[in-house]
Order: structure tokens, then sequence, then C-alpha cells
């Protein structure tokens, strides 16, 4: 959203929105505050990095993307999981994943690796994504214009 509307804070504003969706109890729905927390931060975070890096928001090199993608997931894995141990003390105490069963340490190590990672790929569809947007918009505009010279 930073990259095709150009405002600051977009993303904090959708993560905020979207997270205080999830507070709200519907029939047969938990109550969700770990992901709620989780999903602002993300947003903080993603355009923290943003507004730090001092690039334009309509010009956001990949490189940028994929920084803030991965740093925002980064933080929504620390704040979910801390949350979710506040909330939710005891439900997730190990993972397993086939053969391999994770506790402590390594269960925080793993989610913040896997979601990060899943940060720097998300981050890099997204940039694909407000490529062929722009691209799009790129070419209707010019479309507009020689319809116009034709006309007159």
């Amino acid at each position: 959203m930073v990259a095709l509307t150009g405002k600051k804070w977009s993303s904090t504003l959708l993560g905020t929105i979207i997270g205080l969706l999830f507070l709200y109890p519907t029939a047969g729905v938990p109550f969700f505050p770990h992901i709620a927390i989780s999903l602002i931060v993300n947003g903080l975070v993603f355009d923290l990095y943003l507004n730090r890096s001092k690039t334009s928001p309509y010009e956001l090199p990949r490189r940028q993307i994929v920084t803030a993608s991965a740093l925002g997931n980064f933080a929504m894995a620390v704040a979910g999981l801390l949350a979710f141990q506040v909330f939710s003390p005891g439900i997730i105490q190990s993972a397993t994943l086939g053969p391999v069963s994770l506790t402590g340490a390594p269960l925080w190590a793993f989610f913040l690796i896997a979601d990060t990672l899943v940060g720097v790929a998300g981050g890099f569809f997204g940039s694909i994504v407000i490529d062929r947007v722009k691209g799009a918009q790129t070419r209707r505009a010019l479309e507009a214009r020689a319809s116009l010279r034709v006309k007159a």
C-alpha cells in the first residue's frame, strides 16, 4: 500500500484495523489478542523502517520492500510469541515437525527464522505485484493521453 499510495503509516493503519477485527468476538471464534498485537507491531516496524530509510514512498526499491517485510515479520513473530505466552500460557509448549520435537529456545528460533523467511518471500512477491500494478497504471495513463491526442 505504501508504494502504491505514497501514504506514510498505511501499513500500520492496515495492521491495526485487521488486528482489531480479530479482537471482536464472533460466534464460535475464540479471543485472539496475540494476532492483533502481532499485526500492529508488523505494520509499525514495516513503516518505521521505510520512514527511516530515506527513500521516496513512490519509488521503493525491491531491496527496501523485502527488508522492511523481513523486519516486520521478525518483530511480528517476537510480539506474537510473547503475547501468546501471556494470554495463553501452557498451550504451546512444544511443536512436532515430523520426527523432530521443538521446545523452549529451539521452538522460538524456529518460529523467528520461519516467520522472517516468510516475510522475505512476501516482500519479494509484493514488490512484483507493485511493479505490475504500476506498469498497468502507466500503460493506462499513456493510452489515455494517446486517445486525447487522436481526438484533438
